[in-house]
């Protein structure tokens, strides 16, 4: 395997091909073969990766086709994996850095391969795409040119998707059987993904449910800046339900 060797934030970061995607791996000084997967948006608001790789986490990345969540994006999450765990020992189950689309990519990866999830951090997700991006709701319209991206995505016309139902909305009894704990960020000005439209679901469900999560509302803060603002006591309960 041919890598490309440089610098992330003091640790060894490793750039390489896997079938064709760009993939990363970051590793830390010393560590048990936990790790995180970076969903989506990879460069963005890394201060809890960061948190995390200081404890002993690997960070790794999987370029997806798009960032709609798509089966094929998780099927190939999963080879990745295998990949992981064969080459640098890294254990079987992960932990999800989910934040906007990625949010959308950490469920569906959770609800169709729940072998390799162990918990989520999943940060102002997308979990209704009539809300993000179709707009049907009190969110703001985030553009024609994301909504034809994802209508592409899903192989639909603006009218299928009425009847459109592979989506993490869709699959909250399988999340209450699933019982993954759950770390859920979310501000409370958020216009891009409403979290009356999206994170709400989950957060109904897993205190009704009674399983295990962190929640952390952010008074004032629209759908930027992702990342937690109580970092000490996201990074706790993470660490306390990731290891296997």
């Amino acid at each position: 395997m041919h890598c490309q060797v440089s610098d992330w934030y003091g640790f060894e970061r490793l750039d390489f091909s896997f079938e064709g995607r760009k993939a990363i791996l970051i590793r830390p000084e010393t560590g048990e073969g936990r790790w995180m997967l970076k969903t989506e948006y990879f460069p963005a608001f890394q201060d809890l990766e960061r948190a995390l790789v200081e404890k002993g986490f690997h960070l790794a990345y999987l370029e997806n086709e798009n960032r709609w969540g798509m089966d094929a994006d998780q099927e190939a999450k999963a080879r990745f994996r295998d990949f992981l765990c064969k080459e640098f020992s890294l254990q079987p189950r992960c932990l999800p850095i989910g934040m906007s689309c990625g949010g959308l990519h950490a469920l569906q990866l959770a609800v169709r391969r729940p072998d390799m999830v162990s918990a989520l951090y999943l940060d102002a997700p997308v979990v209704n795409l009539f809300s993000c991006p179709f707009g049907f709701g009190i969110g703001s319209d985030i553009g024609p040119g994301a909504q034809q991206e994802a209508l592409n995505a899903l192989g639909l016309t603006r009218s299928q998707l009425i009847a459109y139902r592979n989506q993490p909305i869709d699959h909250l009894s399988v999340l209450e059987k699933l019982r993954i704990p759950m770390a859920l960020v979310w501000g409370d000005q958020d216009t891009t993904v409403p979290f009356e439209e999206n994170g709400a679901y989950l957060k109904d469900l897993y205190e009704r449910a009674q399983i295990p999560h962190y929640f952390e509302c952010k008074p004032g803060c629209g759908h930027h800046p992702h990342g937690p603002v109580q970092m000490e006591s996201a990074v706790e309960f993470l660490l306390r339900h990731t290891r296997d």
